[in-house]
C-alpha cells in the first residue's frame, strides 16, 4: 500500500482511550498534501469509546437528515507489526469535513454556551466571563483577512446571544438545530448536545452557526422507562421546557435548555419530531444503509463476535415520540361564562402536557371553528426534575426520581455558594423521601382564554356539553379534541367552605377520619358539601329526599352499602333536587345495595354538571344498585376515573343512561331499560362489558367515539334503534351477541374531522328482525364472523342524524 507520513499522538482525557494497552487511542495528522478516505485529521480508537456501531449510525442519521456529519468507519489497525483489534476511523475538524458535506468553507469553533452561574442568574440573567468561541486551526487562518472577519461574526453574533441582545434562531439555524434535538430523542441521548461536546461551524452564505455532532455515542436504550402521570421519566431534549424567556427562575439559563426560549426553534424541533416519528423515516434510512451496515457489522465481529445492532429500540422510541405528539387529551379547561352583550365565552385553560400547546378554537358539534380572540400558546407543563432542580447543573450528577433527599440538599448547598448565603432564608429547605416526591402534585397555570361567540349561534349553557376545544402541540400537525368541564375553577359555590358539620343528621369522627350520615329518612333542602381526606359511610335504611335545588358534593370518597333487604334510597319525590357529585376523591368509592331515583344534574350559577351521578377523578365501584328516573343528560357521568359497575340496572333515563369520559372500567350484569338516548356511551374510555342487556334504548345500545376500546361479551339487545355504533377512531371487540327487534344493527363511521374512523369486530352474531343490519361507511370497518362488511355509503352520520 500507499506510504503516508504523519504526526500520531495519545489521545483521551477518560480512562477508555488507554486503559486497555492493545486498545489505545490515537490522533493522526497527514503530512504535506496526503489524505486518507478523503482525510488530513482523524482519531482512530476502540469502536467500544463511541459505542461500537451506535456513532456510525449516528452519523448516517445525521446525514440522512441534512446534517454536518463526520466520515466514521470501521478498519484494521497494525502497530509496530502488531494487528491490533478493529478500530474506528473518526474524521476530525478541518476545511475537508465541511467540503465533504458540500458546504462552502467556513469556521469550526468550540462555543461557551452556557453561562457563568453568579446570583445574576436569580434575575434571569447571564454573565458570561469566558472567549465566547475557539476556531480550530487558528493558527494556520490567523493571516486570511476574509477567514477571520467570518471568525469575527461568528464570534460577535454568539456573544450577542449569550448576553441575551440576539435570539437563537438569529445566530443559529433553528431548522438544523430542530432537526438535531429531535434526532436525539429518536435514539434517546443527548450527550452530543452538551456545550463541551458541541462543535460548530459558522455557514457563510446564510451567516448562520451551524451543529457538528459527535461522539454521542447513545446507550440504544429507550427513551422512556415506566411512565406515571407526573412525566418524570420523559427523555426529550424539549419536555417540560419553556420557549419564551419569562425572566424568572422557571426560565432555564442552560444550555441546551435555554435555546427553547426561542419560539421559532421550539417550532421547528416539534416539525422535526414529526418527521423522524413518522415510521418510513427509519424504514428509507435502513434500507439505504443496510447493506454497508451489514459489511461494518461483519467487520466489528472479527473482534466482538457477539456484538448485536438491534433496530427495534429506534422504532418504539419513534411510537412513544408519536404518541407525545398525538395526546388524547392535552388541557384541563373550565367554563368561566358567557357575557350575552358582548357574546364572549369566557374559559380558564391549563395545559397539562410536556409541550407547549398552541389553542386552535372551540366547536360547538360542527365544523365551524371558532379562533379565540388573541393567540394563545400555552406553557408546557414542567417535568418534576426540571421543577425541583432549577438551573444550578446539578440535574446530571444526582437524580432527584432515585435520590430526592440527597438532590434538594445538593440544590440549597449550590444555592448557599453561589449567592454568599444571602438567599437561603428566601427558600424553605426541607427534606422529603421518594414516596413523598412522588406523589406531590405538579402545579398547572391557567390562563383566561376569550372566543367571540357569532350572534347566529342560539347561547344557552347546555352547548358547553357538546362543545370541544381544538388544539395541537405547537409546531404540529395533528389536532387535539378536549372537553370543557361545564363549570368554574373557582365557581363560588364550589369555593363554599363545607358545612357537614351543620347538617343534624350527618356525625364527624374526627379521629378516624369518618363523616357518618345517620340511618333513617331525612329531608336534604340545602347543599351538603363534604371536605377532602375523609371517608363518607351510609348504612341499610338511609333514605335522602333531596328538595329546594340541594346537592350533594363531596370530595371524599363514599361508602354507601345498604343490603337487599333494606337498601339505601338517595332521591328527589318533588323532582326539585338535584343530585350528588364526588370529585376528586383519592380513595375508591363503594355503592352497593342503593338506590338512585329522579335526580338531575348538579347546577349552580354558572356551574353545571351534565350526571345526575358524577364521579370525577374518583375511582368507584357500583354493585347491586338502581338508577332510575333520571333528569339529567347523564344519569351516570364517570369522567377520568377508574370504575366496576355490575348487577347494576339503569331504568327511564331521560337521555344517557351511562356516559364514560376519558375513563377505564367494567360493566358486567348490567340492565338498560328505557334510555331516550344511549345505554352506554363511551369517549376517550377503555371498558371491558360482559353480560349486558338493552330494551327501549332511543338511540345506541354501546356508542363507542374519541379513540375508545371497548371488548364486549355476551351482549343481548333488543326493541332499541341501534345495538352498536363505533366512531371516531374508536374500536370494539365483540365475542357475543343477540339482537332483536333492532333498527341498525351496526354502524361504523367517522364523525369529527379530527379522529378517524371506527372499527366493530364480531365473533358470533345472532339477530332477528333488525331492519339495517349494517351500516359501513368507506374507510371504517366491521367483521362478522371473520367476514369484512363492504362499504354502503359515505357518511353514516347523515344517515342517522341527517347531518
Amino acid at each position: 500500500g500507499k506510504r503516508l507520513d504523519a504526526k500520531i499522538r495519545l489521545k483521551g482525557t477518560l480512562s477508555d482511550h488507554w486503559e486497555d494497552e492493545h486498545a489505545w487511542s490515537f490522533k493522526v495528522k497527514l503530512k504535506g498534501r496526503n489524505t486518507l478516505f478523503g482525510m488530513k485529521r482523524f482519531a482512530l480508537q476502540a469502536p467500544k469509546v463511541r459505542n461500537f456501531m451506535n456513532e456510525w449510525f449516528w452519523h448516517k442519521l445525521l446525514r440522512h437528515s441534512g446534517l454536518i456529519a463526520l466520515r466514521y468507519d470501521f478498519v484494521e489497525v497494525v502497530v509496530n507489526g502488531r494487528e491490533l483489534p478493529i478500530y474506528a476511523i473518526e474524521e476530525n475538524f478541518e476545511k475537508r469535513l465541511i467540503e465533504n458535506n458540500q458546504l462552502r468553507e467556513g469556521p469550526i469553533f468550540m462555543a461557551r454556551l452556557r453561562p457563568f452561574l453568579t446570583p445574576a442568574l436569580w434575575n434571569g440573567e447571564m454573565s458570561p466571563r469566558l472567549k465566547p468561541i475557539d476556531i480550530y486551526q487558528s493558527t494556520q487562518y490567523s493571516k486570511n483577512v476574509e477567514f477571520m472577519k467570518l471568525v469575527q461574526m461568528a464570534e460577535r453574533n454568539i456573544e450577542g446571544f449569550r448576553q441575551g441582545e440576539l435570539p437563537f434562531s438569529k445566530v443559529f439555524d433553528a431548522n438544523k438545530m430542530g432537526k438535531l434535538l429531535a434526532l436525539s430523542d429518536l435514539v434517546g441521548f443527548h450527550h452530543a448536545l452538551q456545550d463541551v461536546n458541541s462543535r460548530y461551524y459558522y455557514n457563510p452564505v446564510t451567516g448562520l452557526v451551524e451543529p457538528i455532532a459527535y461522539d454521542n455515542e447513545f446507550p440504544t436504550k429507550p427513551l422512556f422507562k415506566k411512565l406515571d402521570l407526573t412525566g418524570k421519566k420523559l427523555g426529550f431534549a424539549g419536555t417540560g421546557r419553556r420557549f419564551v424567556a419569562l425572566g424568572n427562575v422557571d426560565s432555564d439559563g442552560e444550555w441546551p435548555m435555554v435555546m427553547f426560549r426561542d419560539k421559532i426553534l421550539y417550532k421547528k424541533y416539534i416539525e422535526a419530531l414529526e418527521e423522524i416519528s413518522d415510521k418510513k423515516f427509519l424504514d428509507r434510512l435502513f434500507l439505504e444503509t443496510e447493506k454497508e451496515g451489514q459489511e461494518k457489522l461483519r467487520l466489528l465481529h472479527r473482534s466482538v463476535p457477539y456484538y448485536e445492532f438491534d433496530t427495534k429500540i429506534f422504532y418504539n422510541n419513534q411510537r412513544f415520540i408519536k404518541k407525545q405528539l398525538h395526546p388524547q387529551t392535552s388541557l384541563n379547561i373550565f367554563f368561566e361564562g358567557f357575557s350575552m352583550d358582548e357574546r364572549i365565552l369566557n374559559l380558564e385553560i391549563a395545559n397539562i402536557h410536556t409541550f407547549p400547546v398552541e389553542i386552535l378554537g372551540v366547536s360547538f358539534g360542527d365544523d365551524n371553528l371558532i379562533k379565540p380572540l388573541q393567540e394563545a400558546i400555552l406553557q408546557s407543563r414542567k417535568v418534576r426534575n426540571t421543577e425541583l432542580l432549577p438551573q444550578f447543573g446539578r440535574t446530571n450528577i444526582i437524580s432527584m426520581t432515585s435520590h430526592p433527599s440527597k438532590a434538594m440538599e445538593a440544590v440549597f448547598e449550590e444555592i448557599k455558594k453561589l449567592t454568599n448565603g444571602l438567599l437561603v432564608k428566601a427558600v424553605t429547605k426541607r427534606k422529603i423521601n421518594k414516596k413523598q416526591h412522588d406523589q406531590e402534585p405538579i402545579g398547572l397555570e391557567y390562563k383566561k382564554i376569550k372566543f367571540r361567540i357569532p350572534r347566529d349561534l342560539k347561547w344557552s349553557d347546555s352547548l358547553i356539553s357538546r362543545s370541544r376545544v381544538l388544539s395541537r402541540v405547537y409546531g404540529a400537525s395533528f389536532k387535539t379534541s378536549n372537553g370543557i368541564i361545564p363549570w368554574a375553577r373557582h365557581e363560588d359555590f364550589l369555593a363554599q367552605p363545607t358545612n357537614v358539620e351543620k347538617i343534624p343528621f350527618i356525625l364527624i369522627e374526627e379521629a378516624n377520619k369518618l363523616i357518618r350520615i345517620s340511618p333513617g329518612e331525612w329531608i336534604v333542602d340545602r347543599d351538603v358539601i363534604i371536605p377532602a381526606g375523609y371517608r363518607v359511610i351510609a348504612s341499610g335504611g338511609t333514605h335522602l329526599d333531596l328538595i329546594n335545588n340541594a346537592k350533594i358534593l363531596s370530595y371524599s370518597a363514599i361508602e354507601f352499602i345498604g343490603s337487599k333487604e333494606n337498601p339505601i334510597v338517595i332521591s328527589s319525590k318533588s323532582n326539585s333536587g338535584q343530585g350528588i357529585a364526588v370529585l376528586e376523591a383519592k380513595d375508591k368509592s363503594e355503592i352497593r345495595h342503593t338506590k338512585f331515583d329522579g335526580l338531575s344534574n348538579p347546577s349552580r350559577g354558572g356551574w353545571a354538571l351534565t350526571g345526575a351521578i358524577t364521579f370525577y377523578e374518583s375511582p368507584v365501584l357500583f354493585s347491586n344498585v338502581e338508577i332510575i328516573n333520571s333528569q339529567a343528560e347523564d344519569a351516570l357521568n364517570i369522567i377520568r376515573s377508574e370504575f366496576t359497575i355490575e348487577n347494576t340496572v339503569f331504568r327511564d333515563s331521560f337521555s344517557d343512561s351511562f356516559d364514560s369520559d376519558f375513563s377505564r372500567g367494567v360493566v358486567r350484569n348490567t340492565s338498560f331499560f328505557s334510555s331516550k338516548n344511549d345505554a352506554i356511551d363511551a369517549s376517550g374510555s377503555n371498558i371491558y362489558i360482559e353480560s349486558i342487556f338493552i330494551n327501549g334504548i332511543g338511540d345506541k345500545g354501546i356508542s363507542a367515539g374519541e379513540k375508545s376500546k371497548l371488548v364486549v361479551d355476551n351482549f343481548e339487545g333488543k326493541n332499541s334503534r341501534i345495538a352498536v355504533a363505533s366512531k371516531d377512531q374508536s374500536e370494539v371487540f365483540i365475542k357475543k351477541i343477540e339482537l332483536e327487534n333492532i333498527q341498525v344493527g351496526f354502524a361504523v363511521f367517522q364523525k369529527k374531522p379530527e379522529f378517524g374512523p371506527g372499527i366493530i369486530e364480531v365473533q358470533t352474531l345472532q339477530m332477528d328482525n333488525l331492519e339495517i343490519p349494517y351500516l359501513v361507511e368507506k374507510g371504517s370497518s366491521l367483521k362478522v364472523g371473520g367476514d369484512q362488511i363492504p362499504y354502503q355509503t359515505e357518511n353514516v352520520a347523515k344517515i342517522l342524524y341527517g347531518n
